[in-house]
C-alpha cells in the first residue's frame, strides 16, 4: 500500500530487477544521491502506478539498458540529472507512453542515436542542456509529436526541434548571438562585411609585408621594423580567420543545421577560435612594444638607452608565447570551460558582451576587457609621453617653420595610433562592463563587434605603418624616422663618435641653431673650424658606410654653447641608407655651402674686432 518511497542518499550501489514488483500502488520513487552504476532491463517491473521517478545525482550511473523503463506505463515525470550518461541509444525510453517531462540536464551525453526518444508521444517538456552532445542526426527528436518545451546547449538542436515547439519555447542554456538555422551568419550585411574586411586585411598586410622585405631589408632586424613585421603577421591571421568564416558561410548557405557541421566540428571550431584570439592579443602586444621602442628613440636620440636586436627578439618571442598561451588555455582546461569556450558562436570568436554567465566568462572578462583595456591605456600614456618629449625638445625650435610642421605631423600621427586602437577595444570594453552590470545588450551588437569593430584594427594598422608610405612616398612615423642604423657595429661607432655631444643632447637650453649663430655672428674663427670639422666627421663616417643625411639645412644644425664656448654639434637629421654614391652628393654640397657661410660670418666678426 506504499504511495511514496524515499531511498535517497542510502549508499545503494545496485538495484536488482523485480525489487519493486510488489509495489503496484507506488506513486513516487526517489533513489537520488546514491552510487547506482547501471539501470538494468526490467528494473522497474511492477511499478504500474508510478507517476514520478527521481534518479538524480547518481554520479556513477553511466548505462541505461534498453527496456529499463518498459513497465512504467503511467509515469509522468523522470529526473535523470547529474548522472554520468554519455550515450543514449535507440528506444532508450520505450514504454513511457504517458511521460510528460524528462530532465537529462548535467550529464555527459555526447552521442544520441536516432529514435532515442521513440515512444514518448505524450512528452511535453525535454530538458537536455548542460551536456556535450556532438553526434546526432536529423531524426534525433523523432516521435516527439506532443513536445512543447525544449531546453538545450546546441542551437542546432533548436533548428531540428519538432514543429510543435515554438521558437520562443526552445531555450538555449547560453546565448548564441550568431544563431541561425540556415546560415553561419544570419545578417546579409555582416556576410558582405566579412568578405570585405577579411579581404582588405589579408591584402593590406601581405602587401605591407612584401614592401618591407623588398624595400627595408636589414631594417626589419631592429626594434621598430621587427615589431611592425610581427604586427603584420598577427593582423594577417585575423584576415585569414575572417575569410575562413566567409568561405564556410558561403559553403553552408541555406543548409539546414543537420548539414551545417561548423558548430559541431570541435577540432575545426577550436582551431579557428584559437587563431582569432591569438591574432587580437598578439596585435595589441606588438602595438605596445612599438610604442615602447618609439619612447626610447625620442627620449634618447643617441641611443644611450635602446632596445637592442637581441632584446627585441626576446620581446617578440615572449609576446607570441603569451598570446599563444592565452589562446590555447581554454582548450586545456575542460573542467572550467566545459569544452565550449570556442563553440559559443558559429563564427568562433568569443567576446564578453552578454549577460549570460557561460563557462569561462570570468576568463573572457579578464583577458578581453581588463588586460586589453590596461594595455590600451599604457599605449595611450606612451604616445602622450612621446609627444611631450618631442614638444620639450622642440621648444627652442618653435620659431622655425620646419620644426612647427614636424611637431604637428607627429601630433597627428600619434593621434591616429591612439584613435585606431581605441576604435577597436574601447567600445568592446564599455559594452562588456555594461553587460557585467546586467544591462541588456542587443544581440546584433555582438555580431557587429566580432565582424567589424574588433577586426578593423587588422585593416588600419598596415595602412598606418606602411601603406601610407607607399601611396604618399613618405614614411608614417608615429615618433621619429623609421630609418635606423642597422649595423650593431655602426651603432657602437656612432655612439663613440658622438659621445662628446650626448651630455648636451638632453639639455635644450644649451642648443642654439646654426642659422641663429650666423645671423648674430656669435662664433669666432676657432669655433667655426670646430663646428665644420664636427660636421665633416659625421658626413665622412656615414658616407664610408653607404649612409647619408640628405636633408641638412641651417635649421637642423644645432650647436651646443656653454660658458666655455662650443662643446658639440648636433645634426637634427636621421641617417639613411644610400643606394648609390650620387645620393651622398647632397651632403658634400651642403658641407661646402655651410663652410663658406660660417667663414663669411667669422670674417665679419674679425673685421669688426680690427675696426674696434
Amino acid at each position: 500500500m506504499a504511495f511514496l518511497v524515499n531511498l535517497s542518499d542510502s549508499g545503494i550501489e545496485e538495484i536488482l530487477p523485480g525489487l519493486f514488483e510488489p509495489m503496484k500502488n507506488l506513486r513516487t520513487l526517489d533513489i537520488s544521491y546514491n552510487t547506482v552504476r547501471v539501470l538494468h532491463k526490467n528494473i522497474f517491473k511492477g511499478l504500474v502506478s508510478l507517476h514520478t521517478l527521481v534518479l538524480g545525482n547518481n554520479l556513477y550511473l553511466t548505462t541505461i539498458e534498453r527496456g529499463a523503463f518498459r513497465d512504467l506505463e503511467n509515469i509522468l515525470e523522470i529526473n535523470l540529472t547529474y548522472l554520468h550518461i554519455s550515450f543514449l541509444g535507440s528506444e532508450t525510453f520505450e514504454g513511457l507512453h504517458k511521460l510528460k517531462k524528462i530532465d537529462l540536464r548535467f550529464n555527459k551525453i555526447y552521442h544520441v542515436e536516432n529514435h532515442a526518444f521513440y515512444g514518448l508521444d505524450k512528452l511535453e517538456s525535454l530538458l537536455i542542456s548542460y551536456n556535450e552532445i556532438k553526434i546526432f542526426d536529423n531524426e534525433i527528436f523523432g516521435g516527439l509529436t506532443s513536445l512543447r518545451h525544449l531546453e538545450t546547449d546546441e542551437y542546432e538542436l533548436c533548428c531540428l526541434k519538432p514543429s510543435t515547439v515554438d521558437e520562443a519555447n526552445c531555450h538555449l542554456s547560453q546565448t548564441f548571438e550568431f544563431y541561425s538555422c540556415e546560415d553561419l551568419v544570419r545578417n546579409v550585411s555582416l556576410r558582405v562585411l566579412l568578405w570585405i574586411i577579411g579581404f582588405l586585411s589579408l591584402v593590406a598586410n601581405l602587401a605591407s609585408f612584401i614592401y618591407r622585405k623588398w624595400k627595408l631589408g636589414l631594417q626589419l632586424k631592429i626594434g621598430y621594423g621587427m615589431f611592425v613585421t610581427n604586427l603584420i603577421v598577427a593582423d594577417t591571421l585575423m584576415g585569414i580567420h575572417l575569410l575562413i568564416i566567409a568561405v564556410a558561410d558561403t559553403y553552408y548557405l541555406g543548409t539546414s543545421a543537420s548539414g551545417n557541421k561548423c558548430g559541431q566540428s570541435s577540432e575545426y571550431c577550436r582551431a579557428a577560435g584559437v587563431v582569432s584570439t591569438l591574432s587580437s592579443e598578439a596585435s595589441t602586444f606588438f602595438v605596445m612594444l612599438i610604442t615602447l621602442d618609439r619612447i626610447l628613440v625620442v627620449k634618447f636620440p643617441f641611443g644611450q638607452v635602446k632596445l637592442t636586436p637581441s632584446i627585441c627578439k626576446v620581446a617578440s618571442c615572449l609576446a607570441w608565447l603569451i598570446a599563444i598561451a592565452l589562446s590555447v588555455l581554454p582548450i586545456g582546461m575542460n573542467m572550467y570551460f566545459i569544452g565550449k569556450f570556442y563553440s559559443r558562436t558559429s563564427v568562433w570568436f568569443v567576446l564578453p558582451l552578454t549577460r549570460d554567465n557561460a563557462p569561462g566568462w570570468e576568463y573572457l572578462f579578464a583577458i578581453f576587457i581588463t588586460l586589453n583595456f590596461l594595455l590600451l591605456l599604457l599605449i595611450a600614456i606612451g604616445q602622450v609621453l612621446i609627444f611631450k618629449e618631442m614638444r620639450t625638445k622642440s621648444l627652442v625650435l618653435e620659431k622655425h617653420k620646419h620644426s612647427r610642421v614636424q611637431t604637428l605631423t607627429v601630433a597627428r600621427n600619434l593621434l591616429l595610433v591612439v584613435f585606431v586602437n581605441f576604435l577597436g577595444w574601447f567600445p568592446i570594453g564599455v559594452i562588456g562592463i555594461l553587460a557585467l552590470l546586467n544591462y541588456t545588450i542587443p544581440l546584433d551588437v555582438y555580431s557587429w563587434a566580432s565582424v567589424v569593430i574588433l577586426p578593423i584594427n587588422s585593416v588600419l594598422n598596415p595602412i598606418l605603418y606602411t601603406l601610407s608610405a607607399v601611396l604618399k612616398k613618405e614614411k608614417f612615423v608615429p615618433t621619429s624616422s623609421e630609418q635606423e642604423i642597422v649595423s650593431t657595429e655602426d651603432i657602437r661607432r656612432l655612439d663613440e663618435l658622438f659621445s662628446s655631444d650626448v651630455l648636451y643632447a638632453n639639455d635644450v637650453r644649451k642648443l642654439t641653431c646654426a642659422a641663429t649663430c650666423i645671423a648674430n655672428r656669435t662664433l669666432n674663427l676657432n669655433q667655426i673650424d670646430f663646428v665644420t670639422r664636427k660636421i665633416a666627421e659625421r658626413v665622412d663616417f656615414l658616407h664610408k658606410r653607404m649612409m647619408y643625411y640628405g636633408n641638412l639645412t641651417m635649421d637642423n644644425i644645432w650647436i651646443f654653447l656653454d660658458n666655455d664656448g662650443v662643446k658639440g654639434v648636433w645634426l637634427q637629421s636621421k641617417p639613411k641608407r644610400a643606394v648609390n654614391k650620387q645620393m651622398q652628393s647632397t651632403d658634400i654640397q651642403f658641407l661646402d655651402y655651410i663652410r663658406g657661410i660660417l667663414l663669411k660670418s667669422g670674417g665679419n666678426i674679425v673685421h669688426d674686432i680690427e675696426e674696434q
